[in-house]
C-alpha cells in the first residue's frame, strides 16, 4: 500500500482478524472459500456501483448454490491442473465454444479511468486539500514522503480516507 505508512499499516491491518484469515490460507480450497466469504460480496457491490454510475452495462456470472457447493467440494488436484486455471470451467463449456475463446489469455479487467477523471484542476486541489486534512486528524497513517501529484487511483483513496474521517468522526 504505496501511500499508508507501515506503523499503521502493521498496527491496525496485520491485527485484523478478517486479513489474518484471508491471507494465511494453507491450501487452495481454504482460500478460495475465504474468497468466497470475504471478497465475493465486496466486488459485487463494487461492480454494480461503478456500472451504474457510468451508465455502463456490465453482467455478472449467475452462480447457482449447487454449483458453488460442487465446485468447493472438488478435490484441489482437479480445479488446476498443469498451471490451467477454471479447469472445471474450461472441461464443461469447452465442447459448447470454440479454443480462440476457451483458451483466450488477452482479457483483461473491467478498469475505470481514475487517472483521466482526476486529472482536472479540481480534483487536484480538492486532493491536496484532503491530503493536508488527512496528514492533521490522522498523523503518521500516510507516508511522510509521498508526493503529489498522485495517480488517479492514489487521489481517490485519499479522498475517500478523508471524506470516511469527516462522516465517522465529524
Amino acid at each position: 500500500v504505496p501511500y499508508v505508512s507501515d506503523t499503521f499499516f502493521d498496527k491496525y491491518v496485520h491485527s485484523s482478524l478478517i486479513y489474518n484469515e484471508f491471507f494465511n490460507a494453507t491450501d487452495l480450497h481454504t482460500s478460495l472459500v475465504r474468497h468466497f466469504q470475504y471478497k465475493l460480496e465486496h466486488l459485487l457491490r463494487m461492480e454494480d456501483r461503478s456500472s451504474m454510475a457510468f451508465s455502463i452495462e456490465a453482467r455478472v456470472p449467475y452462480l447457482d448454490y449447487r454449483l458453488v457447493e460442487y465446485v468447493l467440494g472438488a478435490t484441489d488436484d482437479i480445479k488446476i491442473i498443469s498451471g490451467t486455471s477454471k479447469y472445471l470451467q474450461k472441461l464443461a463449456v469447452g465442447k459448447y465454444t470454440v479454443p480462440e475463446i476457451l483458451d483466450r489469455k488477452d482479457k483483461i479487467g473491467f478498469g475505470t479511468p481514475l487517472d483521466e477523471w482526476m486529472s482536472d484542476d479540481g480534483w487536484q486541489a480538492f486532493t491536496a486539500e484532503n491530503d493536508r486534512y488527512v496528514q492533521d486528524v490522522m498523523p503518521g497513517v500516510l507516508h511522510e514522503h509521498h508526493h503529489l501529484p498522485m495517480t488517479g487511483n492514489h487521489r481517490w483513496k485519499v479522498n475517500q480516507l478523508a471524506e470516511w474521517y469527516r462522516i465517522t468522526f465529524n
